[in-house]
């Protein structure tokens, strides 16, 4: 096994590349998640191989690190916080700036700030967003690729070498992580590697699949149409779709059919009606995160002259 050694460079590199299975030739030396004084970071070190320990630096304080080329960085920016590229300090985040980004977004708002006051991002993983400003289900640390959640929990037990990541969009691993999260039993998930759903197979069938099923077995068995029977609009994942209408109303609701206050209209207003905004406003919500300010309209739609929220 190799100790890694990294020699101090003069001028300027472009990147440092970790080969594959770098990790199997390095020794890490020991280090306690409780002897540090700053963020512990498992994967934080040479390669996403070794643990680090991070200072979390405070409001004000000085963020043009003074770092070897080649060394995983030491410090950084607290939470709230983004190191200013004009003055070199950390400064808090604003409140309109904390609600045109979400979580992944005030990540990647760091990473390139560090990177354009040209300190080392060594063992520092670029992290992959998606339009919403929540993480992508596909993360990369070091040689390995990894699922994650909207929030970048890691979800256990989905993970690959880099190279074989491919087309890994952890759609499968997700949907197990909610269900789960969920409380509630009786769907089976088989989900590849890789978090995928196997190519060869589609998602289990999802409530709203379920229920419409049982709504057209109900139909089939009387004949006719039942008075106060609806049946539920689902989506291609089988999930329910955002508008839903009963008797002479058209209302919102959550991918898994729970109402969303607040978001209903007379059924011949419906027209356009998709909900987008009442329902990224309820995920916000139970998220727990906070600061993101949301503008809907009575039907549950972004206005059609703004944008969403995260950029």
């Amino acid at each position: 096994r190799l100790l890694c050694v990294l020699p101090v460079l003069v001028g300027w590199t472009t990147a440092i590349v970790c080969p594959p299975n770098v990790c199997q030739l390095v020794d890490c030396a020991y280090m306690a998640a409780d002897s540090c004084a700053g963020t512990f970071k498992p994967n934080g070190g040479y390669c996403g191989c070794c643990p680090s320990c991070v200072t979390d630096l405070g409001e004000g304080e000085s963020c043009q690190f003074s770092v070897l080329l080649g060394a995983a960085p030491s410090q950084t920016c607290g939470k709230s916080l983004y190191c200013d590229p004009t003055t070199l300090t950390c400064k808090k985040l604003t409140t309109i700036a904390k609600r045109l980004v979400g979580p992944c977004s005030l990540e990647l708002m760091d990473y390139n700030t560090k990177q354009q006051n040209g300190q080392s991002m060594l063992g520092v993983q670029k992290p992959n967003c998606d339009e919403t400003g929540f993480y992508a289900g596909m993360q990369t640390q070091g040689s390995m690729a990894y699922c994650v959640t909207k929030e970048g929990v890691k979800i256990d037990s989905y993970q690959v070498n880099i190279g074989e990541a491919g087309n890994m969009d952890c759609k499968c691993a997700r949907d197990l992580y909610s269900y789960m999260k969920s409380g509630l039993i009786g769907k089976l998930f088989n989900c590849e590697k890789n978090g995928n759903y196997p190519a060869t197979t589609t998602a289990p069938l999802g409530v709203c699949a379920a229920k419409l099923a049982e709504v057209n077995a109900q139909l089939q068995s009387s004949g006719h149409m039942l008075l106060g029977l609806e049946k539920p609009k689902c989506d291609t994942d089988g999930t329910y779709a955002g508008m839903q209408v009963r008797g002479s109303q058209a209302y919102c609701v959550s991918k898994d059919g729970t109402p969303i206050n607040s978001y209903m209209v007379n059924r011949w207003e419906a027209g356009n009606m998709d909900c987008q905004c009442a329902r990224d406003l309820y995920n916000y919500m139970n998220s727990g995160l906070i600061g993101k300010l949301f503008y809907c309209q009575p039907n549950g739609n972004y206005p059609t002259t703004t944008a969403t929220p995260t950029q």
